[in-house]
């Protein structure tokens, strides 16, 4: 690919050898720098992959990390990006993800499977295949000064640091260097003394992790006084997470695992930590007694800590009657692509998570709506009835499949500025919750 800085659909596609395979290899699907990170609209996401296929493109990887333990680049928060359409607890990201599964559905209506032969083996290679990648770059330099007091004679000098992250990434890779680069005493009678070259010795690694004090059998080697604690996981198959908002910075060890390092006491330009709520993995709890070890920098009151599970009870649809029908109406066969449903019309679904229900219809509207899930607002032309036959279809049920025309709603087709449109915000709860309808 003839690539240039910037995302891919504002570069020529192409390959230098017609042979070659063309991978988009990262789909940034939202601006990965900046606070908050800058979003991008399903649709268009959608439709630069549709364009990129149509190029003759073979492989989309949609962009997305977090980097647990000390697998972090430099200056990079654990989560460090989390727009994907699955994100970092392993949980659909809408509207983005139903979106691009239904553009991959009609890229494979257009596609045939294929049989490669490589190296004296048969493979088969299914259509469109999706991955995900994660990657970074970004590396920081500054300048620490603090008093001293020194005595006369010989003076012992000693420096504990923690660099957060390594660089992994860009040219010269071998040449970078990380960690303490100068050291320098000022303001002494004959001027400036430099330490860089003073034949330092350098120890890596913390003692604490020498000793293993993080994992069950090691914490028993020192005294603790605050920061460890034991603590049983949530029920539930909800991912769990813990909420650092109270503390500063430093590491936090589960069961001995080093999951994470956070940062929370660094303030983005917005007043707020880029990060606060970080992600413990199922694979890494106990049912009971699970031992936390935190290595905190700063101070912070670890009381406050909470331990949080994490839900998608919230669900939305927008759809409009000029939209077509569903990708499902239409089936391969007999290498032809035809129509399967008995209705080509446009709906609309709800569909709750697993072993939960509609539990209550928050906002529904149907004509000339604004807005994102979550801050619907309605134009003027709006009808009440919507709501009702929403909450008559879909309360109590785990889906719910919508009409989507002004017939269904009452609404007049011909009133000024009407775009036809759907949208309804639900919450879901456990099936045994009681329904809650608005009013």
């Amino acid at each position: 690919m003839h690539a240039t800085e910037g995302s891919v659909e504002t570069v020529s596609l192409g390959t230098k050898h017609p042979s070659k395979p063309l991978l988009w290899t990262e789909n940034w699907t939202a601006q990965v720098f900046g606070d908050p990170p800058s979003q991008r609209l399903a649709d268009d996401l959608a439709f630069s992959v549709a364009r990129f296929f149509s190029k003759i493109g073979t492989l989309v990887n949609y962009y997305m990390g977090t980097n647990f333990g000390r697998t972090g680049a430099a200056f990079v928060m654990t989560r460090y990006y989390d727009e994907a359409p699955l994100d970092e607890y392993g949980l659909y990201k809408e509207p983005k993800c139903g979106h691009l599964r239904d553009l991959h559905h009609v890229l494979r209506l257009s596609r045939k499977d294929a049989q490669v032969k490589f190296r004296g083996v048969e493979y088969f290679l299914p259509r469109h295949s999706v991955r995900s990648a994660h990657a970074v770059k970004l590396a920081k330099k500054f300048v620490f000064q603090n008093a001293m007091d020194l005595k006369a004679g010989i003076n012992h000098l000693a420096l504990l640091f923690l660099t957060v992250g390594m660089p992994d990434s860009g040219a010269g890779l071998e040449k970078k260097y990380s960690g303490i680069d100068e050291v320098m005493i000022q303001g002494l009678n004959t001027g400036t003394l430099d330490l860089t070259v003073n034949g330092w010795g350098h120890e890596v690694g913390l003692s604490g992790e020498k000793l293993g004090i993080h994992s069950e059998e090691g914490s028993s080697c020192v005294q603790w006084q605050r920061l460890k604690r034991y603590f049983d996981a949530p029920t539930g198959n909800d991912p769990v997470a813990l909420d650092m908002s109270s503390m500063g910075n430093g590491l936090v060890w589960i069961n001995g695992e080093c999951i994470w390092r956070y940062w929370v006491s660094y303030l983005s330009p917005l007043g707020q930590p880029s990060q606060s709520v970080y992600h413990i993995p199922q694979a890494f709890l106990r049912l009971k007694n699970n031992l936390m070890v935190m290595f905190e920098e700063h101070g912070g009151r670890l009381g406050d800590i909470s331990i949080v599970t994490v839900k998608r009870d919230n669900i939305c649809i927008f759809v409009s009657e000029y939209h077509p029908a569903h990708i499902k109406s239409w089936a391969r066969q007999d290498s032809q692509i035809r129509v399967i449903a008995i209705d080509v019309k446009p709906s609309a679904t709800l569909k709750c998570p697993e072993k939960k229900v509609i539990n209550q219809i928050v906002f529904a509207s149907f004509g000339s709506l604004m807005g994102v899930c979550g801050n619907f607002t309605v134009g003027n032309c709006h009808t009440p009835q919507a709501k009702i036959l929403v909450e008559k279809l879909c309360l109590g049920k785990r889906s719910c499949t919508l009409p989507v025309s002004h017939q269904a709603y009452g609404t007049d087709l011909n009133c000024p500025g009407t775009t036809g449109t759907l949208a309804v915000k639900a919450k879901c709860s456990r099936r045994n919750a009681k329904a809650n309808p608005s009013r």
